[in-house]
Order: C-alpha cells, then sequence, then structure tokens
C-alpha cells in the first residue's frame, strides 16, 4: 500500500554514515556529510517502473504496482504525466496542479521518513565562508521533518510548463521538498526520480 525505501528500516544511520566515530570503543556515532543549497534524499532508478512502452501508450492498462502507487501517493494524472514527455518539443506546456486534498498525505509522509530516516547526525557545508551546521537526526526530528504543511502542487513539464520533467513541491516545518520525475542522461523519458531538499 505504499513504498519504503532500501531495507524498509528508517533507523538508518549505519547505512548513510559517511564518517562513523566511535567512543570508548563500544558508541558509534554516525556523520552523513552533506554539501551545498540543494541537496537529496532520494535518488532512485525508475526505468523498470516505468519503461518508454508505457508513456507511448499514455500508461493504458498500466500495472506496475510501485508505479500506480507513485501515481496514487502524488494524485498524478496519468495521460498528462505521460504527454509531458511524448509530447515535449511539439509546443505541450503544462500546468501546475494543485493535489493538497487528492494526494495521500499519509503515504506521502511515510516515504519521507523512510527518506530522512533516523540515527545519525546530519553535517550540512552550506559553501565557502558559511558555517557547518550539525543537527541530530531522531526519531521524533525525523516525524516532525517529514509532517507536511501546506500544498502540494504538480508542476507538469516543470517550472516552464515545457521541460522533460514532473516537479512535485511540498514542504514541512523543517524542510521544502521537490520530488521530481527526470532523465539525468539527457534522454526524453525519466530515468530517475529523485527527493531534493532545502532546509529551512
Amino acid at each position: 500500500g505504499g513504498i519504503q525505501i532500501g531495507t524498509g528500516q528508517k533507523d538508518i544511520g549505519s547505512t548513510v554514515t559517511d564518517i562513523t566515530a566511535t567512543f570508548g570503543g563500544t558508541k558509534d556515532v554516525y556523520l552523513s556529510l552533506k554539501y551545498g543549497n540543494t541537496l537529496t534524499f532520494i535518488n532512485s532508478g525508475v526505468t523498470s517502473i516505468f519503461s518508454t512502452s508505457d508513456y507511448q501508450n499514455n500508461f493504458k492498462n498500466y500495472r506496475n504496482s510501485i508505479g500506480n502507487a507513485i501515481f496514487n501517493m502524488f494524485a498524478i494524472d496519468k495521460v498528462e504525466y505521460a504527454n509531458v514527455f511524448n509530447k515535449y518539443g511539439k509546443g505541450y506546456k503544462g500546468e501546475k496542479v494543485d493535489v493538497t486534498n487528492t494526494a495521500d498525505k499519509k503515504a506521502i509522509m511515510d516515504l519521507l521518513e523512510y527518506a530522512i530516516g533516523y540515527g545519525y547526525w546530519m553535517v550540512h557545508g552550506k559553501g565557502v565562508g558559511s558555517q557547518v551546521e550539525c543537527y541530530e537526526i531522531t526519531k521524533s526530528y525525523m516525524e516532525k521533518a517529514a509532517k507536511l504543511t501546506g500544498k502540494i502542487m504538480l508542476n507538469y513539464g516543470g517550472s516552464r510548463g515545457t521541460g522533460k520533467r514532473l516537479d512535485i513541491h511540498c514542504e514541512s516545518s523543517e524542510y521544502k521538498f521537490m520530488f521530481n520525475l527526470r532523465n539525468k542522461q539527457g534522454g526524453k523519458y525519466p530515468s530517475h526520480i529523485m527527493c531534493d531538499y532545502k532546509k529551512k
């Protein structure tokens, strides 16, 4: 009924660690290192979920359970989503659609909890000359950070409506999230689903 990331565990410190500090030979502290303004929680391939023929057929009789979970979670119009790519460069311009009342917020928040996880420290360097921000990602922080506030917006064709992408904007008290389905290798049909975020 939903989507999990990785092993399906939310206590992910030992998985996402870049540096592990051990104190007294027994206590491990996991540090996840990030740099820059726009960061990513999810970067997963989708070519086995959405095939080229699925797009070309406008997802008619589409039966992939993960793909349908993504469509249902974000209240994505399958035909409009296919149009973004099938009609790219042919005068297509997508709309910005408010799906706040039709998206499955509980499923989105659960997915975000898997993406954020807990059991580690976030070490975020924001750039040359900026301070390094360090904060602990506990279970309660994860739950707060994944709790959606405000609108959920779909941008078919990206911010300008003419791109080869679907952007999904939502936010919590801690982060601004942008899920997107796009091709990272310069092709037309999406190769990945991403969840970029900015700390508030």
